[in-house]
């Protein structure tokens, strides 16, 4: 298990401090889920990336079971948004987006000037029946829709972190500015390019190994779901995580046991909902089984924290 993957969804980038206050204020992706999503508070949150740049982020809240609704996203805009971003897959909850639904929420961001950023790094976790051939490694993508900006990478489908190759689609004119900027921040090693082509000559093979890997491995955590009644949550089709909420144990008591018991648990709290852990099956499904055998062991021990 290792569901180390903070997919802090900071909403919105604006540009300058004085415009950027009041963006996306959707809890999700990168480090930020949908709390409890039935609320409509607006909540903000201090910027970490953008705030080195003069930028505010504000969130919005997804539907109970983290659907990207791009009337949510509407609500949520003004005249100082900058840019609205979005995790597809989001993370942590694994639910998938629609090209439709994004191409509404690009929409809504046009309306005030602003554009619309897919995280497109969970995109490829699709099964075979849900795999097309116009999106990079198969998965649903926001590319061509106007004014939107693309982001991918060949980290998490295919388990190639340490290449640190990824990519950005978007209109000519913004990856001219892209391109300018990246003379300002690290590059990657020519053997990491070179490598990482190889990758793509051969993604027909890798992503078949991916998808089998990935079915196997979706069916492990929905069955694990499914037969446990202290656990709430739900696994999206085709994904390999979820966002789950044990009923009967403290969850930072959960993650400390799991870590001293060789698994990687990520507390809710990287996603502001303290009572719910994100779940990863991301190898084998012999190991993954494993896991979750010492997971359900975790979960049926007595709670540390109330003893």
């Amino acid at each position: 298990m290792r569901p180390r993957d903070r997919g802090r969804e900071s909403r919105e980038l604006p540009r300058h401090r004085h415009r950027a206050r009041r963006r996306s204020r959707e809890r999700a992706g990168r480090g930020r889920a949908p709390a409890r999503a039935r609320r409509e508070t607006r909540l903000r949150a201090p910027s970490t990336h953008p705030g080195a740049f003069g930028a505010a982020v504000d969130r919005f809240l997804r539907e109970d079971d983290y659907r990207l609704v791009p009337e949510r996203v509407e609500k949520a805009l003004t005249p100082d948004t900058h840019l609205v971003t979005v995790t597809n897959r989001h993370n942590p909850s694994g639910r998938l987006a629609e090209r439709e639904t994004l191409a509404a929420v690009a929409d809504h961001a046009r309306d005030y000037d602003a554009r619309l950023l897919v995280d497109e790094v969970y995109a490829p976790f699709v099964t075979d029946a849900q795999a097309r051939a116009d999106g990079p490694l198969g998965g649903p993508t926001a590319a061509g829709i106007e004014d939107a900006v693309i982001t991918g990478s060949l980290t998490k489908f295919l388990g190639l972190g340490d290449l640190r190759i990824g990519w950005l689609i978007a209109d000519a004119d913004f990856v001219e500015r892209a391109r300018e900027v990246a003379h300002h921040v690290p590059s990657v090693a020519d053997v990491s390019r070179a490598y990482g082509m190889r990758a793509f000559h051969h993604s027909e093979d890798l992503l078949a190994d991916q998808r089998a890997m990935l079915a196997e491995n979706s069916a492990l955590l929905a069955e694990f779901i499914a037969e446990r009644d202290d656990v709430e949550g739900f696994v999206a089709d085709g994904s390999t995580f979820a966002f789950l909420e044990p009923t009967a144990v403290d969850t930072d008591d959960l993650v400390e046991r799991a870590w001293e018991n060789g698994l990687l648990l990520a507390p809710g709290r990287f996603f502001e909902d303290d009572a719910r852990v994100r779940v990863s099956l991301g190898r084998a499904p012999t190991d993954m089984d494993a896991a979750l055998r010492v997971l359900a062991s975790l979960l049926d021990a007595p709670d540390s924290s109330k003893s």
